[in-house]
């Protein structure tokens, strides 16, 4: 269980750049109460989770709070959340991500959001400088419509050290029925099939990879290698039914995936990232972007520049980070293409202040803290499954999106979501491997595919322009996150939108229907056919005269919702076949698998 140093240490959260530059500080803070939970790892498991980020913690989370039974493992090789980097990414918690968060623990949400960092008066607005018109435009981009409408839970904005610490937390005190344990500081060194299953050779690291940005231009095509522990090497091989990678971009399980290597378009231009401490800073911007909202981020291009940004990372100790964009690496100044750079933050920091079109110069108080010189990707891999022996991949293992829009954790955290419930019917005895898989792949992909269409696009718009899309309601962005659903219609095949009295069943299934006179008419049919093969479920009745639950449903009156709130059935008046009188196979697969028109 959680340590209560743990519990200390979420209650007073301190960012890694905090911990970097304070004196005094503890340098193993956060990874001396978040150690291993089991220290000796199991000889044989069911399924293995490799990779520990928000993707692994959520498919963790997934089969703590959905597995009635099974034995779980998840590896991770840092020690330390994020593996103590400094690097700004996947802070941006969209409301989505959030819902599924709730659905194990209705406070979770709440405890996460309180980690934010940001300057109480921070508005969760991208603002723009025109500078042809030396004026802010007119428009600011809200990021609050990521929530409103769409979902019961709010975006959060928390630097992902803080709340990668309480998803471990979480999964090191939730109640489980199933066995599972969590083992930091493991690093996969080989994956074999042995008789149709996985003989994976993990070895204890002192230290483990960093994400790709970090090393650089073509860090993707380095190796992510980790530090093995002081003393000599230690190594145990571990059986598993499953083996699942979500870890990253450099991923080792995707290696060992035939057919899974990544294609698409590749990189997209370059990115130099700055962070930085600068008193005043938010004062200094104030005074230029009088009169729009005091946001996250303050967006520039100058005539003949690249777009570039500052982002407000820590508000009380007046840290910021900064993004400056190139279409390639050729466009990117010579010093900082040729490797060398980004390692003088200082020198990375200038090139930042000169992207920005700002009225005040930053002065001698600026002072640089970390840069990396990276490239962006737009890549997919080519397979998401295998059958035997059975492996699939989640998040960064599976696909890369450039930060353009905050998508890619998101994005991975869907993913998770839908493996989660998919693995928990298979250790449940619900589904077979093959039909448990089937549809994971093609369902999350064109969730990917939206998002790197809209990122792509987006980007492309800010070179030539600089401003970006307005949002909305509705609008390209929300499109790219939710698909044709966006619109408030139920879809098989998609979430379910958020309607008036529609309490979801988080563990199993849940029969949505318009008007008490058909659903006395059809709910002892589905619990029946649910309690024949264990499947947790619920029933309940919305009021056709609401507004959005007639914009869902329109024609049809009854709809059924698997685990992470996807419609699996819509129709008007009937249950999917074979759901009153065949077996539990036929019965599982029409309640849970979705059956697009």
């Amino acid at each position: 269980r959680a340590s209560s140093s743990l519990e200390g240490a979420l209650a007073r959260p301190l960012s890694p750049w905090r911990l970097a530059g304070a004196a005094g500080a503890p340098s193993g803070m956060l990874s001396s109460s978040l150690s291993s939970i089991a220290f000796g790892l199991p000889e044989k498991v069911d399924v293995l989770v490799v990779g520990g980020g928000p993707v692994g913690l959520t498919l963790a989370g997934q089969l703590l709070h959905l597995a009635q039974r099974g034995r779980v493992a998840l590896v991770e090789a840092n020690e330390e959340p994020c593996g103590g980097s400094r690097l700004p990414k996947a802070q941006l918690i969209s409301a989505l991500t959030m819902e599924t968060w709730s659905r194990w623990d209705a406070a979770l949400p709440r405890k996460i959001r309180g980690l934010c960092r940001l300057r109480p008066e921070t508005t969760m607005d991208l603002v723009s400088w025109d500078s042809d018109k030396q004026a802010p435009r007119s428009t600011a981009v809200g990021l609050q419509a990521l929530s409103e409408g769409l979902s019961k839970e709010s975006h959060g904005w928390v630097q992902q050290p803080l709340y990668e610490a309480a998803l471990r937390s979480h999964v090191a005190s939730a109640p489980r029925e199933c066995e599972l344990t969590t083992h930091y500081g493991w690093n996969v060194v080989d994956a074999t099939e042995t008789d149709g299953e996985w003989s994976v050779v993990l070895e204890q690291t002192e230290r483990g990879g960093r994400h790709y940005a970090e090393d650089g231009l073509d860090g993707l095509a380095t190796d992510d290698t980790a530090a093995p522990k002081a003393g000599g090497r230690v190594r145990q091989t571990v059986l598993a039914r499953v083996l699942v990678g979500c870890d990253g971009g450099r991923s080792s399980v995707r290696r060992r995936v035939p057919g899974a290597d990544l294609c698409g378009q590749g990189g997209l231009g370059a990115s130099l990232t700055v962070v930085f401490r600068r008193p005043g800073m938010e004062a200094l911007l104030r005074r230029q972007f009088a009169g729009t909202p005091p946001g996250v981020a303050y967006c520039f291009k100058k005539e003949g520049g690249w777009p570039a940004s500052v982002w407000q990372l820590d508000g009380a100790a007046e840290l910021y980070f900064g993004f400056v964009s190139f279409p390639s690496v050729s466009d990117a100044p010579a010093w900082l293409s040729d490797g060398a750079g980004a390692a003088d933050p200082a020198k990375a920091l200038e090139a930042l202040e000169a992207a920005c079109d700002c009225a005040e110069p930053w002065g001698p108080d600026a002072e640089a803290r970390d840069s990396w010189f990276w490239t962006p990707y737009s890549l997919c891999a080519g397979k998401w499954t295998l059958q035997r022996p059975s492996a699939a991949l989640a998040g960064d293992a599976a696909h890369l999106l450039s930060p353009v829009g905050g998508f890619g954790m998101n994005v991975g955290v869907g993913d998770a979501a839908s493996l989660g419930w998919r693995l928990a019917a298979i250790l449940n005895g619900w589904l077979a491997p093959d039909a448990a898989f089937s549809g994971y792949e093609a369902e999350r992909r064109e969730a990917w595919a939206r998002c790197n269409d809209y990122v792509v696009s987006e980007r492309a718009r800010l070179m030539s322009s600089g401003s970006r899309d307005a949002g909305g309601r509705g609008g390209a962005y929300e499109t790219a996150l939710l698909g044709a659903c966006v619109d408030g219609r139920a879809r098989v095949g998609l979430r379910l939108p958020s309607l008036p009295g529609a309490l979801l069943e988080a563990r199993g299934v849940t029969l949505v229907v318009v008007g008490d006179d058909l659903a006395a008419a059809v709910e002892p049919a589905f619990r029946a056919a649910c309690d024949r093969i264990g499947i947790p479920c619920r029933a309940c009745s919305v009021d056709g005269a609401e507004a959005a639950v007639a914009a869902a449903f329109g024609d049809h009156r009854l709809a059924i919702c698997r685990p992470d709130a996807v419609v699996t059935h819509l129709s008007a008046a009937s249950l999917p076949d074979g759901v009153a009188d065949g077996g539990s196979s036929v019965v599982a697969e029409a309640l849970l698998l979705s059956r697009r028109p």
